[in-house]
C-alpha cells in the first residue's frame, strides 16, 4: 500500500475542497446591490435604463446628473455589431439641490419620446426624430413643483392608435414548418386601448406618491398639456403611494397601487378624448382629455405571517409591482382572462453582518376576479313585487383572489418584462441570470429545446452566454439581447446565441430552418410596429458564412412579409416605390454582405444597394417636383424647386443617377467583350456556370438589367433626369430674359444652381431616352417568354388555376433574380439576343472609350478596388447620402495631410493647428447599419425640413446617428 508521500511526491495530490470544508458559501451582495434594493424599496420609478423602439438605448449617468444615449451600430470598419460610445444629454443648466435623475420612460411612436424624471417628480420630454443620439427638446420641467409628494412611484406610456380605427391587430407566426416549407400564418390580437388621438403622438401616464394620476399629451403643435386626477385621498404618510404600475386594458387603463399601509388596491381609469373643430389651418384642432376613476378591488399585499419571518423587516417592504392586462383567450367568443398583479419583494443581507445569509426574492400574484351578481330564488322577487316593485340589480364586483406565492432563493429580482403580448413575463435577477415564465401560470418555459414553435429563439434552444452581475437591465424591441448595467457601472449588451455551435446547413436541417424562421418572424412582426431589429440582424450575421444562408434567410423574410418583387407586368413604378417592404428586404440583403465601408462590394450587396440608393433618390425627387399638392408652401409661391440647396440636392441625385447609368452601360460593355461571357452564352443550360462567372467579378450591370424591380426602378430613374433636365432648361430660359435683370442675391444663387444642374445634366455619356428604350425592349421579351414557356411548362385544364400557377413560378423566377441567383433556362436566347442585337445597336450612339476611363467615384460600390478604397480612407472621402456629392471628414483629411508632410520631412504644428479648426465644423450623420454617411443639415428652412423628411432613416432602413467631431466611428 503507498504511503500518502509517495502519492504526494509522483503527483498532484487530488482534493475536493467540499469534502474538507463543506458546501460553498456565497458571497454577500455588493455595496451597490444592496444600494439598488433599497432604491427599488424606496419608489416604484427607478429605472435608469430604457430601450426605445427605434433603437436608442437611454441610461442614467453613475452621478445621476446626466443622460448618456447609446444605440447598436455595425462597425464601419468590419460590420460587425456592438453598442456605441455614450452621447452625453443635459439640456438642463444645473438640477436643484436634492434632486437627481431617477426614471427613464419611452413612447412607443413612431418618432420615440423620452421621458425624463427626477427625484422630486419634475418630467422633461424630448423627441427623437432625426437621429438616435440627438434628441429635440418638447417639454421643459422648469414648472413643475420641487415637492417630495409629487415624486413620481408609477408611469406608462399610451400605445399608439391602429391606422383606419381597426379594433385588430395582426402579427406574423408562429412560423408553421412542414420538412423544408415554412408558412408564416397571421395572427390577430385585439388592439389595448386607450390611446392617442393621433398616430404620430405621444401621451404619458403618471401616478405620483400624494395619490395623483397625471397624464401629459402632446397636441398636434407639439405643445404639451396635463390632465390629473386623484386616485387616492392621502391624509398621513401612511397612505402615500410607494409604487404603482399602470396599463392598458380593453380600452381603459388599470392602475395597482402599492401603500405604505401594505394596502394593494386595483384602480380602473376611463380615458375619452375629444377634439375641438378646427378654425383655420393655422390654427390645429385642439385636444381635450376627460379621466374618470373606479376602484374595482382592495387587499393587503402583506401575507400573512411575513412578519415573523426569520429574515425579519425585510421582507415586508416591497420592490416591484406589475400589473398585466387581461389576455383573450378567445377571440371569435369575446373570452378573455381575468387581469393580474405581480408583487415581489426582495430580501438582501445588510453589509456588514455578523453571519451570512441567502438571498430571497418571493413573488406574490393576484387575479382581478370578476364576480357575478348572485342570483336569488324566486319567491325573493315575488315578495320585492309585493312591496311595490323590484330592487335594484346586484351590480357585479371585483376582487383580488390570492394566488400561489413564487419563491427564488439566492436571487435578487432587478427587472420584469412583458413578451408576446403579455404572454410571457421575463425576469432579470442580480447574478446576470434570465428566467421565461407564462404570466397566467407563472410556469417557468424554455426549459427544453423544441421545434414545435418557431415564435422565439429561446424555443429552439438560445440562450445568452454569459451571466455577468448588474443592477439594471433594459431588453430590445425584439427580446433578442438585453442590455445591463454592470456594477461598476459599465454597460454591457449581451445578445441571444445557440450553445449548440453548428445549426446545419439546408432548409432540410431542422435547427438551420428555425433559426431561420424565428428571425424572418422578428423582422417581420418589428416592421409592422416601426421597431429597430439590428440584433436580429446581429444574430443572422453569425451565420452567414454558411454557403446558402444568405439566399435563404432573405427567402423567408419576403415570404413572411408578403412582398411583391414581380413587376415585369407592371406599366408604371407607382407601386414599387410605394412599397416599403423593399427598404427592409433589400435593406436585410444589403447587410448580410455587408464588410465594411471601405471593403470592396460583393455581388449581393452591390445589387440590393443600388436598389436601395436608386428607390430613395426617385422618391426624393419626386417629392421635390410634386411640392405644389403635397406642401403647402405653394400658397406662398415657394416650393423645394425654388430653394437653391434643394436645387444643388437634386442636382448631387441627378449627377449620381447619371454616373449609375453609364457605369450599368460600361459593364455590359466590358461583357459584351469578355469571351469567356459570351462563350457560356452559345452554350445550353449554363445559366449557373453564368451567374458564377458574374458573382467572381462582381458585375451586377446584367442582373440590374434583368431584375422586373431593379429594371423598373432604372426606367423611372431615367424619367426623373429628363424631368430634371426640362425643369433646369426652362429655368436657364427663365433667367436670361431682359426682365431678370436687376436680380436679388438669393436668385443668384437660385440662377447658379440651375446653372451647375444644367451643366451636370448636359454632361452624361449615355442618352437617358435610348437607355430606358433599351429596358422597355428587354422587358417585353421577357415577359412574352414568362407567357409562353411557362404556360407551356405548367398548363393544366383549368384557365384560373393555370393562371395562378404561372405567376407563382413568375414571382419565383423574380425573386431569384433578386437574390442574386441564376436566371431560368428559356433567358438564355433572351440574354444572347440582347447582347449580340439590343446592346450592339445601343453601342453605335454611344463612345464605348468614354465610357471605360469615366470617372465612377461618386457611384461608391462602382468604384471599389482595393487601391481606390485604401486611397478614399486615408484621405478620409465619402459620399453624402443626402446631396450626393464627395465630402471629405476634417479630421481624417488633416491626419492624412500631417502624415504626408512629416514624411516628406516637414513638420506637423501646423496640420496640428488647422486639425483644431477643422473639429468646429457642422457634424455628420452616419447609419448605423450601412455606414453611409451625410452632412447634417441644420437649416431650418420649410423647405430644407420637407426634403430632409425623406431621411428620418437611411436609404436601408437604418437609422441616424450623430458622429462625434473627432471620429468617423460611434
Amino acid at each position: 500500500m503507498p504511503l500518502l508521500l509517495d502519492v504526494a511526491v509522483n503527483g498532484p495530490m487530488e482534493v475536493d475542497m467540499d469534502d474538507l470544508f463543506g458546501d460553498g458559501v456565497e458571497l454577500p451582495p455588493s455595496k451597490p446591490l444592496v444600494q439598488r434594493v433599497d432604491e427599488m424599496r424606496n419608489s416604484g420609478c427607478c429605472r435608469g435604463i430604457a430601450w426605445s423602439p427605434g433603437g436608442t438605448l437611454a441610461t442614467v449617468s453613475q452621478d445621476g446628473r446626466s443622460v448618456e444615449l447609446r444605440f447598436l451600430r455595425s462597425h464601419p470598419d468590419t460590420g460587425d455589431w456592438g453598442l456605441s460610445e455614450p452621447t452625453v444629454y443635459s439640456p438642463w443648466d444645473h438640477l436643484p439641490q436634492g434632486s437627481s435623475l431617477v426614471h427613464l420612460s419611452w413612447s412607443p411612436a413612431a418618432s420615440p419620446e423620452l421621458a425624463i424624471v427626477d427625484s422630486f417628480g419634475r418630467i422633461l420630454i424630448a423627441v427623437f426624430n432625426s437621429a438616435a443620439n440627438r434628441p429635440m427638446l418638447l417639454r421643459k420641467w422648469e414648472s413643475d413643483p420641487l415637492d417630495d409628494m409629487h415624486s413620481v412611484v408609477g408611469s406608462y406610456a399610451l400605445m399608439t392608435p391602429m391606422p383606419n380605427k381597426q379594433k385588430l391587430a395582426f402579427t406574423y407566426g408562429p412560423a408553421q414548418r412542414k420538412g423544408s416549407n415554412i408558412t408564416y400564418p397571421v395572427t390577430y390580437v385585439p388592439h389595448m386601448g386607450p390611446n392617442h388621438v393621433f398616430p404620430a403622438k405621444s401621451a404619458f401616464v403618471f401616478v405620483t406618491t400624494n395619490g395623483t394620476l397625471k397624464v401629459l399629451w402632446s397636441q398636434l403643435n407639439n405643445r404639451y398639456e396635463e390632465k390629473t386626477l386623484e386616485l387616492e385621498s392621502i391624509s398621513s404618510g401612511d397612505d402615500s403611494i410607494t409604487h404603482a404600475s399602470i396599463c392598458s386594458d380593453r380600452g381603459t387603463l388599470l392602475v395597482a397601487l402599492a401603500t405604505a399601509s401594505k394596502q394593494l388596491r386595483v384602480v380602473r381609469v376611463n380615458v375619452t378624448w375629444s377634439t375641438s373643430a378646427q378654425q383655420d389651418k393655422q390654427h390645429p384642432p385642439q385636444i381635450q382629455l376627460r379621466l374618470e376613476e373606479k376602484h374595482i378591488a382592495v387587499t393587503s399585499w402583506l401575507q400573512t405571517g411575513s412578519e415573523g419571518s426569520p429574515l425579519g423587516p425585510s421582507m415586508a417592504q416591497i420592490s416591484h409591482i406589475e400589473i398585466i392586462p387581461s389576455a383573450c383567450e378567445n377571440m371569435q367568443l369575446n373570452k378573455w382572462a381575468h387581469p393580474l398583479v405581480f408583487v415581489s419583494r426582495t430580501y438582501a443581507p445588510p453589509i456588514g453582518g455578523s453571519y451570512t445569509q441567502d438571498k430571497l426574492t418571493m413573488i406574490d400574484r393576484w387575479e382581478v376576479s370578476i364576480e357575478q351578481p348572485h342570483i336569488l330564488h324566486s319567491a325573493f322577487s315575488q315578495v320585492a313585487s309585493k312591496r311595490g316593485g323590484a330592487g335594484p340589480p346586484t351590480p357585479t364586483t371585483s376582487r383580488l383572489r390570492k394566488l400561489e406565492s413564487t419563491v427564488f432563493d439566492s436571487k435578487i429580482l432587478l427587472d420584469v418584462s412583458l413578451t408576446q403580448h403579455g404572454n410571457v413575463t421575463i425576469l432579470v435577477f442580480s447574478d446576470g441570470s434570465v428566467q421565461y415564465r407564462e404570466s397566467a401560470t407563472f410556469n417557468e418555459l424554455y426549459q427544453e429545446p423544441t421545434s414545435d414553435g418557431l415564435s422565439s429563439l429561446n424555443e429552439i434552444g438560445f440562450t445568452f452566454p454569459e451571466e455577468t452581475p448588474c443592477l439594471q437591465a433594459a431588453f430590445s424591441p425584439t427580446r433578442l439581447s438585453f442590455a445591463q448595467i454592470c456594477e461598476d457601472g459599465k454597460v454591457k449588451w449581451n445578445l441571444l446565441q445557440y450553445p449548440g455551435g453548428d445549426i446545419g446547413s439546408s432548409m432540410n436541417d431542422t435547427m438551420y430552418a428555425s433559426v431561420i424562421a424565428v428571425l424572418a418572424t422578428c423582422i417581420s412582426n418589428s416592421s409592422l410596429l416601426n421597431h429597430s431589429f439590428d440584433d436580429v440582424l446581429a444574430v443572422a450575421r453569425k451565420y452567414t458564412d454558411t454557403e446558402r444562408f444568405y439566399q435563404d434567410f432573405s427567402m423567408e423574410v419576403i415570404k413572411c412579409l408578403r412582398v411583391t418583387v414581380d413587376y415585369a407586368e407592371e406599366s408604371h413604378h407607382d407601386k414599387l416605390l410605394s412599397n416599403n417592404h423593399v427598404v427592409i428586404c433589400c435593406g436585410v440583403m444589403a447587410h448580410l454582405d455587408f464588410h465594411g465601408y471601405f471593403k470592396p462590394r460583393s455581388f449581393t450587396n452591390k445589387l440590393a444597394t443600388i436598389t436601395l440608393h436608386t428607390k430613395n433618390i426617385i422618391l426624393s425627387i419626386t417629392m421635390a417636383s410634386n411640392a405644389y399638392t403635397q406642401h403647402n408652401t405653394a400658397q406662398r409661391g415657394v416650393t423645394p424647386l425654388d430653394d437653391p440647396y434643394i436645387v444643388d440636392v437634386l442636382t448631387g441625385c441627378g449627377e449620381w443617377i447619371r454616373d449609375l447609368i453609364s457605369w450599368i452601360i460600361d459593364g455590359l460593355y466590358c461583357l459584351l467583350d469578355d469571351l469567356q461571357f459570351m462563350s457560356l452564352l452559345q452554350q445550353e443550360k449554363t445559366m449557373q456556370e453564368m451567374v458564377k462567372y458574374l458573382i467572381s467579378r462582381a458585375d451586377v450591370s446584367l442582373h440590374l438589367c434583368l431584375c422586373s424591380m431593379t429594371r423598373v426602378l432604372l426606367a423611372a430613374a431615367c424619367r426623373r433626369l429628363e424631368h430634371l433636365q426640362t425643369v433646369s432648361t426652362r429655368a436657364m430660359t427663365h433667367f436670361e430674359r431682359p426682365s431678370s435683370k436687376g436680380e436679388t442675391r438669393a436668385s443668384i444663387s437660385l440662377r447658379q444652381a440651375y446653372k451647375r444642374m444644367h451643366l451636370a445634366l448636359s454632361e452624361s455619356l449615355v442618352k437617358w431616352a435610348d437607355f430606358e428604350k433599351l429596358l422597355g425592349t428587354l422587358g417585353s421579351e421577357i415577359q412574352t417568354a414568362y407567357k409562353t414557356e411557362l404556360a407551356t411548362i405548367h398548363k393544366t385544364g383549368q384557365a384560373q388555376s393555370s393562371d395562378d400557377t404561372i405567376k407563382k413560378a413568375r414571382t419565383q423566377c423574380e425573386l431569384l433574380l433578386l437574390l442574386g441567383l441564376g436566371p431560368p433556362s428559356y433567358f438564355q436566347p433572351i440574354i444572347d439576343k440582347f447582347f449580340k442585337t439590343h446592346l450592339q445597336q445601343f453601342r453605335l450612339g454611344t463612345k464605348p472609350s468614354a465610357l471605360f476611363f469615366a470617372d465612377y467615384s461618386l457611384v461608391e460600390m462602382a468604384n471599389d478596388d482595393e487601391p481606390s478604397l485604401w486611397e478614399r480612407k486615408q484621405m478620409g472621402v465619402f459620399v453624402d447620402t443626402f446631396k450626393r456629392n464627395k465630402i471629405t471628414h476634417p479630421v481624417a483629411a488633416m491626419k492624412h495631410r500631417r502624415r504626408m508632410k512629416v514624411a516628406a520631412g516637414g513638420g506637423g504644428a501646423e496640420a496640428a493647428a488647422q486639425l483644431q479648426n477643422q473639429q468646429d465644423q457642422m457634424p455628420w450623420r452616419r447609419c448605423t447599419r450601412c455606414a453611409c454617411v451625410m452632412v447634417d443639415v441644420q437649416v431650418n428652412r420649410q423647405n430644407i425640413q420637407y426634403m430632409l423628411s425623406q431621411l428620418k432613416k437611411c436609404a436601408c432602413g437604418g437609422t441616424w446617428g450623430i458622429l462625434p467631431k473627432e471620429s468617423v466611428v460611434f
